[in-house]
């Protein structure tokens, strides 16, 4: 994704113009587009509160407090993710619990059901690459064992319906995600009053809501969003049914161009609850490497956008991970994992010439 393409040309100017505002103003940290931000993402959802954060890490630590998370506990989290999902669960003090991934490259159902043990205090599924499969399923078997789900859809903006399979989601608005702020930030939102209390008060100091400077939580983060980012991701909101709809078209151009390479590459079947932050395809058979090289020589960026799991890692966490057999399954997908180009502002001429060089590729 060239830099300059993050943003549209009218996105750029919408945006100029509002942080023009928001400067004069001299409301840089809280400010009236927290509010309006909080409020659109509340009603988008159906949830009974939204708290802008700083980030959609900061999103997760304030989840998993919210819950009771804390030192000792275990969180189940899929072993593929962005290392924010396991960071936010060790920020806490408790410990990830790795959980393996099928071809959707979503975390198992069944895996809760195995993984949890009498110190399991959440299940924190990912909704990677915008595929947002077996979070129901998920959420059925943590419920049944009164455990809370929190749903990491930080990559899968716009799926209304996992408001009601969570206790709290996690939103992340990182310029690089399908919608972004002109910097970092994030959300959480819940259907839950007294999570949305807890949240509310751990994500800025522990403050109690309504009272000056006053705790309710021994600690908090400071990790509410700032006005100026409310500013932009409200422009940015303004865009986003349109944007959306570009990628769910270039997605589907993709499975179109590619369908008679369904015997070299399996494409993502997951297609109708998908928000294609990323386009994610297994290789059948040869090497990454080289068809990564020959795509490079012609002017194609194949990537792996996370290339090392997260138990297979060169830090004390991955190194001394135990069982490590049980992920066989999981690392034999990876291993076949590669990423095509996809963003807001890819032109279908891109997108034919990175088609034509996987067909030339593989004639």
């Amino acid at each position: 994704l060239p830099l300059s393409r993050l943003n549209s040309r009218s996105e750029r100017a919408e945006a100029k113009d509002i942080i023009s505002v928001v400067i004069e103003s001299g409301c840089f940290t809280s400010g009236p587009y927290i509010g309006e931000v909080e409020e659109t993402l509340r009603i988008f959802y159906g949830a009974h509160t939204c708290i802008a954060t700083s980030s959609g890490t900061d999103a997760l630590k304030i989840a998993l407090k919210s819950v009771g998370v804390g030192p000792g506990d275990e969180v189940i989290v899929p072993l593929n993710s962005f290392a924010a999902t396991e960071n936010a669960v060790m920020a806490v003090g408790a410990v990830p619990v790795f959980a393996n991934i099928d071809s959707s490259f979503n975390m198992l159902p069944d895996e809760v059901e195995r993984l949890r043990t009498t110190r399991t205090k959440a299940v924190l599924p990912v909704c990677l690459y915008g595929s947002c499969m077996y979070i129901d399923a998920i959420h059925r078997i943590a419920r049944k064992a009164d455990i809370p789900v929190i749903v990491d859809a930080a990559q899968c903006f716009g799926i209304r319906s996992l408001i009601g399979h969570c206790d709290l989601l996690a939103l992340s608005f990182n310029p690089f995600k399908n919608i972004g702020s002109f910097g970092k930030s994030g959300a959480v939102l819940t259907r839950s009053p007294e999570l949305a209390r807890l949240a509310r008060q751990y994500s800025y100091h522990g403050f109690a809501e309504g009272k000056k400077n006053i705790k309710a939580q021994d600690w908090g983060l400071n990790s509410r969003m700032d006005n100026l980012q409310a500013a932009t991701l409200s422009v940015k909101l303004r865009h986003f049914e349109n944007n959306a709809r570009k990628r769910c078209l270039l997605a589907a151009r993709y499975h179109l161009l590619l369908a008679d390479l369904s015997h070299k590459m399996t494409l993502p079947s997951d297609i109708l609850q998908n928000t294609w932050h990323l386009f994610p395809v297994l290789l059948c058979q040869g090497e990454r490497d080289s068809l990564f090289a020959f795509a490079r020589e012609r002017g194609v960026e194949l990537d792996i956008y996370y290339p090392v799991l997260s138990h297979c890692g060169e830090h004390p966490l991955a190194t001394g991970y135990s069982r490590r057999e049980q992920f066989s399954a999981s690392e034999r997908i990876h291993s076949a994992l590669f990423h095509l180009p996809l963003h807001n502002h890819m032109s279908f001429q891109e997108q034919n010439i990175i088609t034509g060089v996987l067909h030339e590729y593989f004639k």
